[in-house]
């Protein structure tokens, strides 16, 4: 480099260095406040609650004709031919069929069969079938 350039560098750095801290009259520049935007994060979503567990179908087996109503709703069909009474529940995928029998002492009706199949007749998992009733209830 020669020392001419390099003269003439350090003179041009100066005027630059002298026109950032002074206006064209001379008065010293204020430095200016700059603005900062803090952005916090989205508290995260809350965690859904687990869902209540579904009853067994074994857990179901003597309950009364109001406890089958108020799990699951009054039936789709309701075919009684005493000594028995059968309920029928439809859904979506599924036919659960239920079956109460008049208990031998007292005579009230309680749970004592069920099975399930799809809408053409072809059996399928009876507490799958009664889970998905349940689900499409709520």
């Amino acid at each position: 480099m020669s020392p001419a350039f390099f003269r003439l560098s350090v003179f041009a750095l100066g005027l630059l260095a002298t026109a950032c801290t002074a206006t064209p009259d001379g008065a010293p520049v204020e430095p200016v406040a700059t603005a900062t935007t803090v952005v916090k994060a989205a508290p995260p979503p809350p965690t859904p609650k687990p869902e209540p567990p579904l009853p067994t179908l074994a857990s179901l087996f003597d309950a009364s004709p109001a406890a089958l109503n108020g799990l699951l709703g009054a039936p789709s069909l309701k075919r009684i031919e005493p000594p028995a009474e059968l309920w029928q529940y439809r859904g979506t995928s599924c036919v659960l069929a239920l079956y109460l029998y008049e208990k031998p002492k007292g005579g009230a009706h309680a749970l004592t069969h069920a099975e399930a199949h799809d809408g053409r007749g072809k059996r399928v998992e009876t507490e799958t079938c009664l889970h998905a009733l349940l689900r499409e209830k709520s």
